[in-house]
């Protein structure tokens, strides 16, 4: 017996020593096992047989800690109902709604499917850890949600005591089987692409030791002499832990350290001196310069993560092309692989290269998930049409989508709050027919399914009513349809149908096996079984040997690649930090780790993981690395590099550097679509192109490819303009004043397609039934106008601050949102629960503003109006509401400030975007508060109101109340109490300044009615620092195209140095 230790740092061949390892004992007959993290088994078969150069795989298998613990457990059967993931969060559901009285932190959460998951992958991580409930309960004595939290997992414990079996109690069970497991007996384990260990693991490595032959385990680490020995601290504490083991057991030890010279390159790295230097100097102490040029390693910037999709889409057509790599040999990877998986899909789509995106999905954002959840939900509410409208738009219902189509509009026709059994009065009697036989057609099932789910006496019974109702209202077959229709042309919707399927019916049992006798209510039993659906991810295969892999840049497996692209590496996001996870603060940890409990990696060592994980992320490929970042978000909202950008830069001076790059050549037909239709426009205004344009065009005709005529069309966006007569017409008062709000004009300055469409012929999207973010902003406003007026001249405490925003919300609630039906709505009610909280951190920082400054509310929802005069003799008139209006006087002198309230987090106000006219309504209603007080104009700022995450936390109280600040522009007179306004660089103004910034605001307002009035409604966006397509809803009809069509380019605005906001011609 012996334990072999495999210690390299990346690149080395750890794997291939493995493999070639296992190849040995394979000759010998010797049984063999390879175990990988799950998310990697097939990753690993792959691996196993590439390098074994072998068809199959024979006396060897690839197996996860899950599949050897079946493995074992199949040796000797238990007794025990077997629970997984799912089963585990209905059983924590189950416990919270139980338990929902006693629990004053986290009561709120008991119906929230999401919490039960995340607190079952919690109390499920403190059993791999060893921590029982009685020693969590005694270790957070003084923290109230620990306590919360010990009570659940102890009620939880209790419910699986003698009857069930989780996966932590089935990996115990099988650790305890191992000594006894005759197939183990004298085999080959080796453990590889693990990084980090549980207590769990440790204990299944030293059963392993006692019982197999040899146990070869993989670390990837540096010598504790290298100049980055620190990135490699937790593997190095990892190799002790595990040398600790085999000392204890007496088991002889190897190590193996790769390469076997010093000095000597990696393997990976052999075509490639550039990237090895990159693997030893990343982290090095004052690593020296690379010497030399490094053409392996590209630098890029982009103006936003689009771009850089873009960019990365056409750097891979061209390594296919040039260098002749397969997809395969391609890896793209982002710490937000959630924003970036679209666009780069999208991007790639453009020269037909096939994308794998190895992300984990929600089980329970599945159309066919939601179908069947929000059928209990029909049930449960009566046919409340927001409940009924998501239903239909699963997809999965009987009716045809015509049909689906046409209820949603009689919802919004007649203000439906529910769907009624009669039709509703105003009915036509030929449409109050169509009414009934789609009425009937859609709730007759649902109302059979309700009458059954009251009717049963068990969990057991509700299920089966379910299932029952499923078969014969279609469900089964439809779904099987998806999967039929789908399995050539879209492979992966296919799959993801056909797994929800499978799940489906596992959970079920699951909800049968855990569940059985116990009485629920209907809405306890639509609330279990969405815990369990929100704990199961569906992660897919790749339908294609051949294709980019793009994923997390911490979970994807990637061996044996040529080029790496690694984007959106942005501040905050790589390195991301040490940021909270889970339910425990970092507080918790350490509180944890003094008593006695240890929960993997302390704070330091967290980030020297995740410096570790960088680490093994770049060195990745053998022989190309594209690092990029974006300037802007999709919102325009600037992004600086990641530190790793500049450390990278500084590391390499003969590295590529340079700005994303629009396709410029002839490729793909959709991918030369854009530079074709920029030679076009070069050709219209007189200049020469080259000859090779002139055949793509004549190629792409006689392909009859539809987009030309419209990349064509869309050359000369400025040609269709309804003119002054019929802008007269369209916007006019009866006075001949032309009338907006304010919020008008911004849309106008964005775009004014946009901005015809919405203001001229007043389309919009469809509403959405339920609450919209405009309910919820008038809640803010309405809630927050009456707490001023009552207590603007009272000193309030915290608790009678916050029994005054309960009594106004609960008036408000009443009112508008919970009255009749809706008052039963839990979900509802939660919502409702979070926005009194925000409102309430909003009025206490309105008292604490009151308390600590000398400004002192005045009024609130103040109308106000703009008026300019046009040259075509008419007059401009620009509407508004000003949210709040605060006064100081100071040396017989008054100023003014004025705040706008946002619902949700809100950035810095923008010289920006005052000055093209996107947000004019901070100084618009500075002046027009400035003369109606007779007053100086000091400061105007935004204030947010959010819902916070953690509300009941006392440790996130003063965070949360930090995240409610003003921030604004002030002079010197508008500075108040630092802890109260928000101060940086270029904020403060002087009164020169401010006068300006008022000043250009308002010749901002006069041009833009010029424009309105002149009647020029053709696509001409801002671009630049400020996206005008951002958020539109038009976007698909106005022929808008990136980099073709004409826009306004936006530049950043400063105090320091002023620049052209937008094209002079707008």
């Amino acid at each position: 017996m012996a334990l072999w230790k495999i210690c390299g740092r990346a690149g080395s061949g750890k794997t291939t020593w493995l493999c070639r390892r296992i190849g040995q004992a394979m000759q010998q007959g010797q049984p063999s096992y390879l175990i990988v993290p799950d998310q990697y088994t097939l990753q690993g078969e792959r691996e196993l047989m590439r390098h074994l150069h072998a068809e199959g795989l024979w006396h060897a298998e690839v197996l996860s800690i899950s599949r050897l613990c079946e493995r074992v457990l199949a040796q000797k059967p238990s007794l025990l109902k077997p629970m997984d993931r799912r089963g585990e969060a209905m059983a924590v559901s189950r416990m919270l709604l139980t338990l929902q009285d006693e629990l004053t932190v986290y009561g709120r959460y008991a119906h929230s499917p999401q919490f039960a998951a995340t607190l079952a992958g919690e109390i499920a991580e403190y059993k791999r850890f060893g921590i029982a409930p009685e020693a969590l309960m005694e270790a957070g004595q003084a923290r109230p949600h620990l306590q919360e939290i010990a009570k659940v997992y102890a009620a939880y414990q209790g419910h699986l005591a003698g009857e069930y079996q989780d996966t932590e109690d089935k990996t115990d069970l099988c650790i305890d089987l191992i000594p006894q497991t005759v197939f183990l007996k004298g085999a080959l384990v080796c453990i590889d692409g693990f990084e980090m260990l549980t207590k769990q693991v440790y204990r299944l490595v030293e059963a392993l030791l006692r019982q197999c032959a040899d146990v070869c385990i993989s670390f990837r680490l540096g010598l504790e002499t290298d100049a980055d020995a620190p990135t490699f601290a937790t593997e190095h504490k990892h190799l002790a832990r595990v040398s600790a083991l085999a000392e204890r057991c007496g088991i002889r030890q190897h190590t193996v350290w790769l390469p076997r010279e010093k000095g000597q390159r990696p393997p990976r790295f052999a075509h490639s001196p550039a990237l090895a230097y990159l693997e030893s100097h990343l982290f090095a102490y004052r690593p020296a310069p690379y010497e030399g040029p490094a053409q392996e390693i590209s630098l890029i910037h982009a103006g936003n993560p689009w771009q850089e999709a873009e960019d990365c889409a056409r750097q891979i057509f061209a390594l296919v092309k040039d260098h002749g790599l397969r997809y395969n040999e391609i890896a793209v990877v982002s710490s937000e692989i959630e924003l970036y998986g679209p666009l780069l899909q999208r991007a790639l789509s453009l020269y037909d290269i096939p994308m794998f995106w190895d992300i984990k999905r929600r089980v329970s954002t599945h159309p066919a998930a939601q179908y069947v959840l929000q059928a209990l939900r029909v049930v449960q509410n009566r046919r409340f049409t927001r409940d009924v409208v998501r239903f239909l738009k699963s997809g999965f219902t009987r009716l045809s989508q015509e049909q689906c189509e046409q209820m949603q509009r009689w919802a919004r026709r007649f203000g439906l709050r529910a769907f009624p059994p009669t039709p509703p009065s105003p009915m036509e009697p030929e449409e109050q027919e169509a009414y009934l036989s789609l009425y009937h057609l859609l709730f007759d099932p649902l109302e059979a399914l309700r009458k059954s789910l009251l009717k049963a006496r068990s969990a057991k019974q509700q299920a089966e009513a379910l299932v029952q109702y499923l078969e014969e209202d279609g469900f089964i077959e439809r779904l099987q349809a998806t999967i039929d229709e789908t399995y050539l042309d879209d492979p992966d919707t296919a799959a993801q149908a056909s797994e929800f399927f499978t799940l489906l019916g596992d959970l079920l049992a699951q909800v049968i096996r855990v569940l059985g006798d116990q009485v629920l209510s209907p809405g306890d039993f639509a609330t279990l079984l969405s815990s369990g659906l929100a704990a199961e991810e569906i992660g897919l295969l790749p339908s294609q040997n051949d294709a980019i892999n793009a994923g997390s840049i911490l979970r994807s497996k990637m061996d044996e690649i040529k080029a790496l692209f690694v984007l959106g590496l942005s501040a905050g996001k790589v390195p991301a930090g040490t940021a909270e996870t889970g339910l425990l603060s970092r507080s918790d940890h350490a509180l944890l780790e003094e008593n006695g409990l240890w929960m993997g990696n302390n704070e330091a060592e967290r980030a020297s993981e995740e410096e570790l994980a960088v680490y093994s992320v770049f060195c990745k490929p053998s022989h190309w690395l594209y690092l990029s970042y974006p300037q802007a978000d999709l919102a325009g909202k600037q992004l600086l590099p990641s530190p790793y950008i500049e450390q990278i830069s500084q590391l390499f001076p003969g590295a590529v550097r340079r700005a994303a790059q629009r396709p410029q050549e002839v490729s793909s037909p959709k991918a030369t679509l854009l530079p074709l239709a920029e030679a076009v426009r070069r050709v219209q205004d007189g200049e020469t192109v080259d000859p090779v344009w002139a055949a793509a065009y004549c190629a792409l005709e006689q392909m009859h490819y539809p987009q030309v005529a419209q990349a064509l069309k869309g050359l000369s966006p400025r040609e269709d303009e309804i003119g002054p007569a019929l802008a007269h017409a369209l916007y006019a008062d009866e006075k001949g004043a032309y009338t907006t709000p304010i919020t008008g004009l911004e849309t106008l300055a964005r775009c004014p397609f946009r901005h015809f469409m919405e203001r001229g012929l007043h389309l919009a999207p469809a509403d959405e039934f339920g609450k919209t973010p405009i309910d919820e902003g008038n809640y803010y406003h309405a809630v927050l106008q009456h707490f001023l007026l009552l207590y603007r001249d009272r000193t309030l405490t915290r608790e009678q601050c916050r029994s005054a925003v309960d009594k106004l919300c609960q008036a408000y609630e009443a009112r508008e949102y919970l009255s009749g039906p809706y008052a039963q709505d839990a979900r509802a009610s939660l919502q409702a629960e979070k926005q009194r909280d925000s409102l309430y951190k909003a009025a206490w920082m309105l008292c604490r503003q009151k308390q600590s400054g000398q400004f002192v509310p005045q009024d609130t929802e103040v109308p106000c109006r703009i008026r300019v005069p046009l040259t075509n003799g008419a007059e401009g008139i620009a509407n508004g509401v000003i949210d709040r209006i605060d006064l100081k006087r100071e040396g017989g002198t008054s100023y003014v400030r004025v705040v706008d309230y946002k619902s949700g987090s809100v950035s810095q106000a923008d010289l920006t975007r005052f000055a093209c006219g996107t947000s004019l309504q901070l100084p618009l209603y500075l002046q027009m508060a400035a003369q109606k007080k007779q007053a100086a104009p000091s400061a105007m700022a935004l204030s947010a109101v959010r819902a916070s995450v953690q509300e009941d936390d006392p440790q996130h109280a003063e965070e949360d109340l930090s995240a409610q600040k003003l921030k604004g522009y002030y002079t010197a007179h508008g500075v108040e109490d630092r802890a109260l306004s928000t101060q940086s660089a270029g904020r403060l103004l002087t009164d020169e300044q401010m006068a300006q910034v008022l000043s250009d605001s308002l010749a901002v307002t006069a041009s833009l009615f010029e424009t309105l009035s002149q009647g020029h409604t053709a696509p001409y966006p801002l671009k630049g620092a400020v996206d005008g397509c951002q958020y539109c809803a038009f976007a698909n009809a106005c022929g808008y195209l990136s980099g073709v069509t004409p826009h306004r380019t936006v530049r950043k605005v400063s105090l320091s140095k002023e620049e052209d906001s937008h094209d002079p011609n707008a």
